[in-house]
């Protein structure tokens, strides 16, 4: 199957509308329900966190599944197609919620989200990597992938800039619910682009595909000390970021002063993060996967240390500096499904069954892990440490510096513990043949 640039552009596609959605998810909507609609921080983080870990019920049986599933039109461009409308439905449900909405029916919105989104993330990255099974050949679907994914990040972060520009004095859900517009309008139509014209390989024995249960597959994963390793490393890499990236918005306007910043600095961070990606595929080329995720997670513990010592009410200075906490972003996710798609080729020799739909619902569950446990750790500690998130507060200096610590100090160890173990993979890999 011959991967040109146009096809691999029109797999990616898709990551452009499933990005937008996952930003406001992690940086504005906690934030928002908390500030706006008077809901408690330790109330917003257990309807996150329960929302979350609706994922470890659903994402490995929508993997196994996906798996399972053979039709005429392939495997994973079904399920890709099958989540557009419940995705769709769910972030109507969140994203136009009006303001006197109780936490339940904004559990039950985010519940529908995130099964759409299961449906259309798994489908997406196992299609992705069954595309190729050459080593580097997958860093580079990878990368298309995560580069559309930074992209829609950034197409989505313009309109809270261009709203605040154009429009001061709209309610404050307009930026919501131009972020929610842009998912429900833009989903559809880029899946059917990319279903259209992106290949799906075929799988020769579809038997020996469909036929496994749980249990057989838990046996499996056991025996795979990779899997293990890489599955904690990315609970790790979904902490840090989600925990920075719900208190992005708190940190700027409170700690920093920076408020009328927030947008613009948080656009720079993804901007950095989309001009970076190209050069960590290039390191990865180099040097190989696992050395290169090391390097990007260390760099982020380095990066989140000091961003958190950034003087308040210095504008030129944050907006040169902070955004270099993106320089690593966009390197992990792409690296770690790029890996990934070695290890269920290990899988796939242990158990003599190919189940990659199964293997990234893994994957795809641990980040979704550390970032219920983000913002479960990180709300419940601005209470403990006296922040109050309210809009025009007077916190004091005590709960500022509170503020910075919690922002920090929890994700840089997270960053640093996930270096050090995928520095540790190299050993593993060898001895299954993945790393010659």
């Amino acid at each position: 199957m011959r991967l040109s640039n146009w096809r691999l552009a029109a797999y990616a596609l898709p990551s452009l509308p499933m990005a937008a959605l996952g930003v406001p998810l992690v940086v504005f909507l906690p934030s928002y329900f908390a500030t706006h609609y008077g809901l408690a921080l330790t109330l917003v983080a257990q309807i996150f966190l329960v929302a979350r870990f609706w994922d470890i019920f659903t994402d490995p049986i929508v993997g196994m599944l996906q798996d399972k599933t053979s039709t005429r039109f392939g495997r994973r461009r079904v399920w890709l197609a099958t989540g557009v409308p419940v995705t769709a439905l769910g972030a109507w449900l969140v994203f136009f919620a009006p303001f006197g909405t109780d936490a339940s029916a904004i559990l039950t919105g985010l519940l529908v989200l995130y099964l759409g989104f299961t449906f259309c993330q798994i489908g997406h990255i196992s299609w992705g990597a069954e595309l190729s099974r050459n080593y580097h050949v997958r860093s580079h679907i990878q990368g298309w992938r995560e580069f559309a994914n930074v992209a829609g990040m950034l197409l989505v972060l313009t309109s809270p800039v261009l709203i605040d520009k154009f429009f001061p004095s709209a309610p404050p859900e307009a930026p919501i619910q131009a972020m929610g517009l842009f998912v429900i309008a833009g989903l559809p139509i880029a899946v059917w682009l990319s279903v259209t014209f992106a290949p799906e390989r075929r799988i020769r024995n579809p038997e020996n595909v469909a036929q496994f249960s749980l249990r057989t597959a838990v046996n499996a994963l056991a025996r795979n000390g990779a899997l293990v390793r890489l599955l904690l490393i990315d609970l790790l890499l979904g902490f840090g970021p989600g925990l920075t990236g719900a208190l992005f918005v708190y940190f700027t306007s409170s700690a920093l002063g920076l408020g009328d910043y927030t947008n613009i600095l948080l656009l720079l961070y993804f901007v950095v993060g989309l001009v970076c990606v190209p050069i960590w595929l290039t390191i990865a080329k180099k040097l190989n996967k696992h050395t290169t995720l090391g390097l990007a997670a260390g760099l982020s513990a380095i990066v989140t240390s000091g961003v958190a010592l950034l003087p308040a009410n210095q504008p030129l200075l944050s907006l040169c500096l902070l955004p270099l906490a993106g320089i690593s972003f966009g390197a992990s996710p792409f690296l770690l499904r790029a890996i990934m798609a070695d290890v269920a080729d290990i899988d796939a020799r242990l158990s003599g069954q190919r189940r990659t739909g199964f293997m990234f619902s893994l994957l795809n569950l641990t980040g979704k892990v550390g970032l219920a446990l983000s913002v479960a750790v990180g709300f419940p500690l601005l209470s403990l440490v006296g922040f109050d998130p309210i809009a025009g507060a007077n916190n004091d200096l005590d709960a500022l510096l509170g503020l910075r610590l919690v922002f920090a100090i929890p994700a840089s160890l997270s960053y640093l513990f996930a270096s050090v173990l995928a520095f540790g993979m190299t050993k593993r890999l060898r001895m299954e043949g993945v790393i010659l």
